[in-house]
C-alpha cells in the first residue's frame, strides 16, 4: 500500500477497463461535460495512451480543475437518527455554467 506520492503504484489496462465498465452510461456529465460513454470510447480507441495518460495524472497528483469541483448535498437515509453523519448519503452535483 503506497504511503506517499513517491510510492505510487500504476494502474494497468485491465484495472482501468474494469472501472470504466462500471460507469453508468446515462449519468449526467460533470463540469468537464464529458459523458461516461465518451470517456469509455477514449479508452477503447487507444488503451495504451489512455492508461499512460491516467497514470501520469495519478502519479503527479495533477487533475483538471473541473474534476475537483462539486456541490455535495446530504440526503438522509430512511429511518435513521439524523444526528449522526453516517446516516446521510452524500450526492455530488457538478455546477454547470458557474464561474469556478
Amino acid at each position: 500500500m503506497p504511503t506517499s506520492q513517491n510510492d505510487f503504484i500504476a494502474l494497468n489496462q485491465t484495472e482501468i477497463e474494469s472501472a470504466l465498465l462500471k460507469l453508468k452510461p446515462l449519468k449526467a456529465p460533470g463540469i468537464d461535460l464529458l459523458p461516461n460513454e465518451v470517456v469509455k470510447e477514449m479508452f477503447f480507441a487507444n488503451r495504451v495512451w489512455f492508461t499512460k495518460f491516467f497514470n501520469v495524472l495519478l502519479s503527479n497528483s495533477k487533475f483538471p480543475r473541473e474534476w475537483k469541483i462539486a456541490i455535495v448535498t446530504l440526503i438522509p437515509k430512511p429511518n435513521k437518527d439524523y444526528s449522526s453523519a453516517s446516516h446521510y448519503r452524500p450526492i455530488a452535483f457538478c455546477p454547470l455554467g458557474e464561474n469556478y
